[in-house]
């Protein structure tokens, strides 16, 4: 299958045109500032793309989470991968991390059944879990189905939503999945019980953890605008809500394969799945042509930075690779094909589960 809408190309003009609209911090491409506990600026670069309000969320002295979710549309990609890495390093680093399984948002969203809906979030929690990414004494991997509590968080916060406010948060690729017949092209009303539960998420960790971290795709920036635009509404007297402080860390895009602006697991063809033969991880990897300008622009790169290298290089002395493309790239390569390989016996082990 290849992409049948490029609108939405994801490179450098697409990330200043979003970053300048919005008035982002552009850590692509000044910097970023500062470091991050144990992580050096130098690597919050090459593993994040910008924020709003990062280095406020680092300094205030209430207690801090970092959240990220995932739709369960299937198997994970390295897209999923690459996000499950990047906040265990940010969980890694002290903050409590707190990650949604997004079953009840696939049941409505995206017309699941729920008896599916429950195995792929049971998959994913077992999956996670076994990669060893996430310190189980300070994050949580969470479904929705089972978590009630947030449900009368969406019902609370749900008083100072507005249609209006439901629109503006659809997200740069929605005309893409509409194309692929993957979401409903409207704001339905099962879109706005799905989006209305994920904006829950945010508050809901907000009451135990008032500093909140929403880690997402860039194109995903609509959700935590709305999440923004509705803590400044928020009434705690007659809500009972306390106040939440919602910051931004956006992450890259892997590019895709076969036209595709981004791996998706919602779209085969487009990138890696952890269901994947390692003869085929290792024919894509090792096949795709050297002729990247700079590191960022190899897909190799991108990979290496989403998913991490381990304990055996360096982000650093990958990207000095690629930029030589001599014989150390090559051995980068390998290591990411065996890394790849190594988290795709751990899917396997979880659907056996």
């Amino acid at each position: 299958m290849r992409a049948t809408d490029n609108s939405v190309k994801f490179g450098r003009p697409y990330y200043e045109r979003v970053i300048s609209e919005n008035g982002y911090d552009p850590g692509l491409f000044e910097g970023f500032a500062e470091d991050m506990p144990q992580v050096p600026r130098e690597d919050l670069e090459r593993i994040f793309l910008c924020h709003s309000g990062l280095y406020e969320f680092r300094d205030s002295p209430q207690a801090k989470g970092v959240l990220t979710g995932f739709g369960l549309s299937g198997v994970p990609h390295l897209g999923t991968l690459s996000q499950i890495n990047r906040i265990g390093l940010l969980n890694r680093s002290g903050y409590h991390a707190e990650v949604i399984l997004g079953d009840l948002d696939a049941y409505n969203g995206k017309l699941t059944p729920i008896a599916e809906t429950h195995e792929l979030a049971s998959t994913y929690a077992n999956f996670i879990q076994s990669t060893e990414l996430l310190d189980p004494e300070n994050s949580t991997v969470r479904n929705q189905f089972d978590n009630p509590a947030v449900l009368r968080t969406a019902y609370l916060i749900g008083r100072f939503l507005t249609d209006g406010m439901f629109v503006n948060a659809e997200e740069d690729l929605h005309d893409l999945y509409v194309s692929q017949g993957k979401v409903d092209s409207d704001m339905t009303y099962r879109r706005k019980l799905s989006l209305n539960l994920m904006l829950a998420d945010f508050f809901h960790l907000g009451q135990t953890h008032p500093e909140v971290l929403v880690m997402l795709g860039l194109d995903e920036h609509q959700y935590v605008q709305t999440g923004q635009a509705v803590a400044e509404k928020i009434d705690e007297q007659s809500s009972g809500l306390k106040p939440v402080r919602i910051s931004s860390l956006y992450t890259p895009l892997i590019r895709g394969f076969n036209g595709f602006p981004k791996m998706s697991k919602s779209f085969p063809g487009s990138g890696i799945t952890l269901d994947m033969p390692t003869s085929a991880v290792e024919k894509l990897i090792m096949d795709e042509r050297d002729d990247h300008e700079t590191p960022e622009d190899s897909v190799v790169y991108q990979v290496a930075c989403g998913i991490g290298l381990g304990a055996e290089t360096t982000l650093g002395e990958a990207y000095q690779a690629a930029q030589e493309k001599r014989g150390e790239w090559y051995d980068i390569k390998k290591l990411v094909v065996a890394r790849i390989a190594s988290f795709g016996r751990l899917w396997q082990e979880a659907v056996q589960q």
